[in-house]
């Protein structure tokens, strides 16, 4: 069923808006009109966001249709895929692990996993999680797969015995399949499968009840329909069912912007983690050379100065961008200012394209902030 942009812009006023507070009216009227400017230009079914300081989420809004073919509007409990976000997530898992001594940055994937290709050069835990191991990224249609995989190690085989890239350490690239290996080494270390670590150690004690592992054989609740856009047609058609079992650290959680704003929190307010843990993963990683790889990219981060309030501010931003199968998500962390914004889509376009959304929302409320002190 094909369904025309005018129709789901109809109901851009149907949003769900939670745990606003008074001081914050300004910023979130003029947030709400960002929003519904996103939704507009990014020709998106729908999309949700929400923003949290000093350790609260003061605001979270979804508008749009969380499935066009039902009609049923998206509101703050709708759960979408958020990609390559979840990097970020598994992430603050493997900082447990870092904080209690259980895994190592410097050691040999072979001393976690001893089936891991012997006839590789030394790969380190490090070099995995900061995408400078050598290991390629998605062929063919593998971003797209439809295979299920009943463990971690089954599903390293599609790439584990491929030529690498480069010598580990000498070059960065950026492949999700760096975090199917990561996620094998820390089920490992944990004594439990990778999902039920996560579960275990940072979804149940961050409250993050909306966030779970896109299950392509169950029926999850309020999961959005995911969908493509075709800019000839201005009409929207499903996106691919993919099977996501090949890379759940990688890329595998439906997750909802105030959960996600919930991590983002916990990391800033040193809830979960030890200050020295959280920096360790926001430290962007150094190449064989000495030289930080071109991007900037730390543990399951990255980490950036953006320029607000037309060039005249630097802030540092640490954030992870993700698309998926019909979804674009982002999550942005503003340590300046202890603030945590994120935004997420049911339809597939550049995650950089959030950011001019997400920033004027960071602006609208540090402006309030600011005023407020």
């Amino acid at each position: 069923m094909k369904i025309s942009i005018l129709k789901v812009l109809m109901i851009c006023l149907l949003g769900g808006v939670a745990n606003a507070q008074h001081k914050f009216d300004k910023p979130v009227n003029q947030s709400a009109i960002i929003l519904d400017t996103a939704l507009k230009n990014l020709k998106t079914p729908a999309i949700s966001v929400a923003v949290g300081i000093n350790n609260k989420i003061v605001w979270a809004k979804a508008i749009g249709y969380q499935d066009l073919e039902k009609q049923v509007p998206a509101n703050t409990d709708t759960k979408f895929r958020v990609g390559s976000s979840s990097k970020s997530i598994t992430s603050v898992g493997f900082g447990k692990l870092l904080e209690t001594g259980k895994i190592n940055l410097d050691s040999g994937i072979r001393y976690y996993l001893p089936y891991f290709d012997a006839k590789k050069p030394r790969i380190t835990i490090r070099q995995l999680a900061s995408h400078s191991s050598g290991i390629r990224n998605y062929k063919d249609n593998e971003f797209n797969s439809e295979k299920e995989y009943l463990s971690i190690e089954e599903s390293m085989k599609v790439f584990m015995y491929d030529t690498l890239l480069f010598n580990p350490g000498d070059k960065f690239a950026y492949a999700t399949y760096n975090y199917t290996v990561l996620s094998a080494a820390m089920e490992q270390v944990a004594k439990m499968s990778f999902l039920d670590y996560m579960q275990k150690a940072i979804l149940t004690p961050l409250k993050m009840r909306n966030t779970t592992a896109d299950y392509k054989s169950r029926n999850i609740s309020d999961k959005a329909q995911f969908y493509n856009y075709d800019a000839k047609t201005g009409k929207y058609k499903m996106a691919p069912d993919v099977n996501i079992s090949n890379k759940w650290a990688g890329g595998g959680y439906l997750s909802t912007p105030s959960d996600l704003v919930l991590l983002g929190n916990a990391l800033l307010n040193n809830t979960l983690l030890k200050l020295r843990t959280t920096e360790i993963l926001w430290t962007p990683q150094r190449l064989n050379s000495g030289k930080i790889n071109g991007i900037n990219y730390a543990i399951g981060w990255k980490v950036d100065t953006v320029k607000l309030f037309n060039g005249a501010r630097s802030v540092r931003q640490i954030h992870h961008g993700g698309s998926a199968s019909g979804a674009t998500a982002m999550l942005v962390l503003l340590p300046e200012y202890n603030m945590t914004i994120s935004m997420l889509a049911n339809r597939d376009f550049a995650s950089a394209d959030l950011f001019k959304y997400v920033n004027q929302i960071a602006e609208a409320f540090i402006s309030e902030k600011e005023n407020d002190n």
